[in-house]
């Protein structure tokens, strides 16, 4: 087991933090040639062999001592990981990466409520002021200054992959306790393809993928955001948070929108306005707020 010191288990999580933030600026680019259904089957596909290959013996173990019960909670993460990624996904071929970005990161203040019914914990009250807030700042990236004519459809995809990864986290998080990340991964990917893949054939929209659309571009952009955007981020988490408290964690975590948009302005050329700008910072506070220490 690695262990590394804590500046350089911090600067890991940045990286883990930065990388997952150029998943949706990539996310993006493949939706223009590929339909959303092939882009999570091959993403997930890709990974899920990665994984096999990274995690081979944990995987294998855990498959042959694995009780029901426990199979059926990964099905669930599985479709879980399904419903949040394709909701996510349909998000950012219709909105921008700004939005779908940062309207998923409402998935950390889902968390609590959550907790609250499954678990009876307390909600703290500066969850219910930060909800309140990045409420406002949702409104802005969406609105602006304006009086709403009509529901942004983009938006409330991204809103609903938030309300399935909120509690997508809390089932990875009770697995994580038995099992290797590897594992919990691996399986996790494997059911999202497969389930993914048959969709995919039967869904007139979703056109099988010929070989002339997978040219250079196509390729380069699919296998950075299975490496780079997917299995990377996964195996940093666990060697830095390993090293790194849950507190810290968290703060470098909510930067992943800010990477998103940065990534998507300089290098996709995808404008980013002044009311999306306050709208952002007004939900990095609320974030703030939310898991900062009593």
């Amino acid at each position: 087991m690695v262990t590394l010191s804590k500046p350089l288990a911090i600067l890991i999580l940045f990286l883990t933090t930065l990388f997952w933030g150029t998943t949706f600026p990539f996310t993006k680019e493949l939706t223009k040639v590929l339909h959303p259904l092939w882009i999570i089957t091959l993403r997930f596909g890709f990974a899920a062999v990665i994984l096999l290959v990274l995690a081979f013996p944990h995987i294998r173990k855990a498959l042959q001592s694995m009780p029901k019960r426990d199979f059926g909670l990964f099905m669930l993460l599985g479709v879980l990981n399904l419903g949040g990624i394709l909701f996510l996904t349909m998000s950012l071929k219709i909105s921008d990466v700004a939005n779908s970005s940062f309207l998923l990161s409402f998935a950390l203040l889902m968390i609590p409520f959550w907790e609250l019914l499954m678990f009876g914990t307390t909600l703290r009250r500066n969850i219910i002021v930060a909800v309140c807030l990045m409420l406002c700042g949702i409104y802005l990236m969406s609105y602006g200054f304006e009086l709403p004519r009509r529901l942004i459809a983009g938006d409330l995809m991204a809103l609903a992959a938030a309300f399935i990864y909120s509690f997508y986290v809390i089932l990875v998080g009770l697995l994580s306790k038995r099992y290797h990340s590897g594992v919990v991964m691996f399986i996790t990917f494997s059911v999202t393809a497969l389930l993914c893949l048959p969709l995919g054939f039967a869904l007139p929209q979703a056109a099988v993928p010929g070989l002339g659309v997978f040219g250079n571009q196509t390729i380069f952009n699919l296998g950075f955001l299975v490496v780079i955007g997917t299995v990377t981020p996964y195996v940093l988490m666990s060697v830095g948070q390993r090293t790194v408290d849950a507190q810290t964690s968290a703060m470098i975590y909510i930067l992943e929108p800010v990477f998103a948009t940065l990534i998507a302005l300089f290098f996709f050329g995808q404008p980013v306005g002044l009311t999306k700008f306050t709208g952002a910072g007004i939900i990095l506070i609320a974030q703030w707020i939310a898991i900062r220490r009593s």
